[in-house]
């Protein structure tokens, strides 16, 4: 385990640190190395029958992919390739934000979180967005930023303004019945006698709110048992 961890942790600096922002006429010539344990070369032979080294010379990437003791050296087109896709999709979800009426006019991106760190998504928003006039900002360590950011949060919950609600909230509920606006299947006659719709859904937040520190909602609502009394929520 120690083993895998300390490869996956050379991974992220070299995701980081190693990967250039852009492509280059050279990066066929040019390998990320990464710390391979010896271990799980070990691992994999004993679990498949191979060898491994004869496996990676085998394979489509062959000379693009080397094996050098406890090293792997990686071409950095294919390295490359390992986070086109994620790039591609934050970048198309943050189109998607700016197309809302509430985020259509902000004027700058902070970047945080560890993969900000990452050369290449920062190229690429930058690229994508700074066409349109929008500053981007990467802080220093985005990754620890988070982290600091709840720990001022914890010595201060109003250092947060608002949040965007992540989820709908609400209660189940009953209504009186209105025909052709609901199910048929949900119309059943209350103790009172009135004719009602049953499993309706009575949202509090909706998702994508936004909600502000401290800020409390208020709905009251009766029991269908007869024998209850009502309460607040």
């Amino acid at each position: 385990m120690d083993d895998y961890l300390d490869m996956t942790r050379d991974f992220e600096i070299k995701k980081k640190k190693n990967t250039n922002d852009k492509k280059n006429e050279n990066e066929k010539k040019c390998h990320v190395v990464i710390r391979f344990p010896l271990t799980l070369k070990e691992l994999f032979e004993k679990e498949t029958g191979e060898d491994l080294q004869t496996c990676i010379e085998q394979k489509r990437h062959v000379g693009q992919v080397e094996l050098d003791r406890d090293k792997l050296k990686v071409n950095e087109r294919i390295m490359r390739s390992f986070f086109e896709e994620p790039i591609r999709r934050i970048v198309d979800h943050v189109n998607m934000l700016f197309t809302k009426p509430d985020v259509m006019d902000v004027p700058h991106i902070l970047m945080i979180g560890g993969f900000s760190d990452s050369k290449m998504l920062q190229y690429a928003i930058q690229k994508e967005f700074g066409r349109r006039h929008v500053t981007v900002t990467v802080p220093h360590e985005p990754g620890v930023v988070v982290l600091k950011g709840a720990v001022v949060f914890g010595h201060d919950t109003g250092a947060i303004s608002a949040r965007i609600a992540k989820y709908t909230y609400g209660v189940a509920k009953r209504m009186n019945f209105i025909e052709g606006k609901h199910d048929e299947r949900h119309k059943i006659i209350d103790d009172d006698g009135i004719i009602r719709c049953k499993d309706l859904f009575g949202k509090f937040v909706e998702i994508g709110e936004s909600l502000k520190c401290k800020e409390s909602f208020q709905y009251e609502y009766k029991s269908p048992d007869s024998k209850c009394n009502s309460f607040e929520v």
